[in-house]
């Protein structure tokens, strides 16, 4: 039986944080977990102190509610506050609970344009955390345009304030990319992808797990305008490189497998797509449920592939 990392002791309510820790590391009991956040650490409200990723799935989100309680008593317009509001929404993006993320983006938007306002007119980080955070919930709730009109505000506003290598603007140029591309608009979302993928080259390294992830989204780019030639090296790297870096297991090498595995279903090597998916959705439902956004539109590239192959 796997033991707290934190007391050393076994316990029916352990929770793996989903990080990239493999076997028995990763779990914790998460009442010693927020009570090293609340005393002494406070990075472990949210990554694993050990491989220094972020908690992903079920012990996330009951972290990040803990920690929304914690600030409760922080002033309205707290950065503490704040902070904690939209990382329970993006927790909750992530597990696919839509409608609640909704309402804790909008109330955290809301918060950090009047933190903004009070400002004396100087943008902070957070108001463009805010936007992006927003963004991200119409995103995976298909509301394309009205995550492009957030985003766009917040690359004009991140250009004009950050620079263009800045980390928050390249933030959103990367996301702004993909909703581009799942409005179809590719010929705008081309320019974006493959400037954010080179600035975080140029910044972070091939292996940083966020190249790896734009490394995926110019690959996806690549595939839907028909440049499979382009397409496949790149998602094969993003694939191979994130099972090294993260583990097989880890949300961000199923996805990537998943995107690699579309890619090859159109471009006829459905042989091995098929198999590839499989595995993928397998993980994603184990880590998210059989209800998840994800495994929703992965299991629409399975049947395609596999009706082609009839």
């Amino acid at each position: 039986m796997p033991t707290c990392y934190i007391c050393l002791d076994e316990g029916n309510e352990l929770r793996h944080g989903g990080c990239a820790c493999r076997g028995d590391a990763g779990f914790f009991h998460i009442a010693f977990a927020v009570a090293a956040a609340q005393q002494s650490n406070e990075t472990m409200w949210h990554t694993c102190p050990t491989c220094k990723e972020i908690y992903t799935g079920q012990a996330r989100l009951a972290l990040v509610r803990q920690r929304v309680e914690f600030c409760s008593g922080e002033p309205e317009l707290s950065l503490e506050r704040l902070g904690a509001q939209l990382d329970l929404t993006r927790a909750l993006v992530e597990l696919g609970e839509l409608d609640e993320a909704l309402e804790s983006g909008s109330e955290a938007l809301v918060a950090a344009r009047r933190r903004l306002a009070s400002s004396a007119g100087e943008p902070h980080s957070n108001t463009l955390d805010a936007l992006h955070t927003l963004a991200l919930v119409h995103f995976h709730r298909a509301e394309y345009e009205a995550a492009e009109q957030l985003l766009t505000e917040g690359l004009e506003m991140a250009r004009g304030v950050y620079g263009d290598e800045s980390s928050s603007t390249q933030q959103i140029v990367g996301f702004l990319g993909s909703v581009h591309l799942r409005n179809g608009n590719h010929s705008a979302a081309l320019p974006l992808m493959e400037e954010s993928l080179q600035w975080n080259q140029r910044s972070r390294g091939n292996d940083d797990p966020e190249t790896i992830v734009k490394s995926c989204n110019l690959g996806t780019t690549y595939r839907h305008m028909g440049q499979f030639e382009l397409a496949l090296p790149l998602l094969r790297d993003a694939a191979q490189r994130s099972r090294q870096v993260l583990g097989a297991d880890h949300s961000n090498t199923l996805i990537a497998a998943a995107k690699l595995a579309a890619a090859l279903g159109d471009a006829g090597e459905h042989a091995e797509a098929v198999p590839l998916l499989e595995h993928a959705i397998a993980g994603l439902v184990a880590k998210y449920g059989a209800q998840h956004s994800l495994v929703a539109e992965f299991q629409t590239e399975l049947l395609s592939c596999k009706l082609s192959m009839q």
